[in-house]
């Protein structure tokens, strides 16, 4: 019986030991590599692209602001030289639908406005 619980033991010890060893080559090879010019290359590279990151979002908001912004000011140049239909005052509320559908969709489908913003969006 005794035998048994000693191989049991050194079957334990040598598993732990292998464990700890391959844990430590692990760890000192890990710090050889951020320490070694590679590693700090490729922090280097991994910070550089977090940043191009975020400064390319921020150029996508102030480009989605500034388009808007144009957009607008082309609008109001278009409505000053009359080329765009200003809207009247909109139904009371209670109107028939009927009304409501002529003032905002101004007679056109639901399919006719979606392929006019997507033409227009493609431009």
């Amino acid at each position: 019986m005794m035998e048994i619980g000693l191989v049991w033991w050194f079957l334990l010890t040598a598993t732990l030991s292998s464990c700890s060893t391959a844990l430590l080559v692990a760890a000192v090879s890990k710090r050889a590599f951020e320490s070694s010019s590679v590693g700090k290359r490729m922090n280097s590279l991994e910070i550089a692209f977090a940043d191009s990151q975020l400064s390319m979002q921020a150029l996508l908001e102030s480009h989605k602001r500034l388009r808007s912004r144009i957009g607008m000011q082309e609008l109001r140049a278009r409505r000053t030289a009359g080329e765009v239909e200003t809207q009247g005052d909109a139904p009371p509320p209670g109107s028939r639908k009927q009304a409501l559908r002529d003032f905002y969709l101004r007679g056109q489908s639901p399919i006719e406005i979606a392929r006019r913003a997507m033409k227009e969006s493609e431009q």
